[in-house]
């Protein structure tokens, strides 16, 4: 299906269950990365996409007319996506992560006796994660948005994990096998991969949740760069 078919979105139609995320997002008729339906996989639409998130909506496929769920993306990582991890420098940029905390970045590299694994996307991302815990937590919640570098990306595996898995490891000190996301095309290699002290301390994760198609990171908090850490309290317009 071609965007021409799609139902068209103003910003006024976007559900209020959406408020920081739309900063980072122009144009409500293009593809929301990798957002598809369910049932017939035609392709989303941000509006589409985002107003799912609120049940009220019911928003409907304009495809196969079922309802659109919130946290469907394509089953496997785009051959375009699993390449570009694999550049030696995709990790060196920076990361976000929202949060009810104010010192987030200080209280994660401490807690479980250092060994604690946090999760950090893209600025997107982030700001989709805030709305959520603003949903989460009432509207008068503080929630800051915390940007940050890595102090190394050696120590961050190239497989990219799925989003869609179980449960996910919580201390580098306790290793939990995750599944593997499939890559379009090709036959299915390594399917579960864990952190450890000895082995990688972080992972990309093909996110299925926050922004469809986009790449997050699971990482040892000790990679957090501290003198990188900016923090943001959001304020709601």
């Amino acid at each position: 299906m071609t965007s021409a078919q799609r139902p068209s979105y103003s910003r006024s139609q976007i559900s209020s269950k959406n408020h920081w995320i739309l900063e980072e997002i122009s144009d409500f008729n293009v593809d929301a990365m990798d957002a598809v339906c369910w049932s017939c996989e035609a392709t989303m639409s941000w509006g589409q996409w985002l107003n799912s998130f609120d049940y009220s909506t019911k928003v409907k496929c304009h495809s196969c007319e079922k309802l659109v769920l919130c946290e469907s993306s394509v089953q496997a990582l785009p051959q375009r996506v699993a390449e570009e991890v694999q550049d030696s420098g995709y990790f060196d940029r920076t990361w976000y992560h929202a949060s009810t905390r104010k010192n987030w970045a200080q209280s994660a590299r401490r807690a479980l006796q250092g060994q604690l694994i946090v999760h950090a996307g893209s600025r997107i991302a982030a700001l989709s994660r805030a709305d959520t815990l603003i949903e989460e937590n009432g509207i008068g919640t503080a929630i800051y948005l915390h940007s940050f570098r890595l102090r190394s990306s050696s120590a961050i595996a190239r497989t990219v994990l799925d989003d869609a898995c179980d449960s996910w490891q919580d201390e580098l000190i306790d290793p939990r096998f995750m599944e593997v996301c499939p890559i379009q095309g090709e036959d299915a290699k390594d399917t579960r991969l864990s952190l450890s002290t000895e082995g990688y301390r972080g992972a990309p994760y093909y996110n299925r949740y926050e922004v469809p198609g986009d790449i997050s990171l699971l990482i040892h908090a000790k990679l957090i760069q501290l003198n990188t850490v900016e923090t943001v309290k959001l304020q709601r317009s």
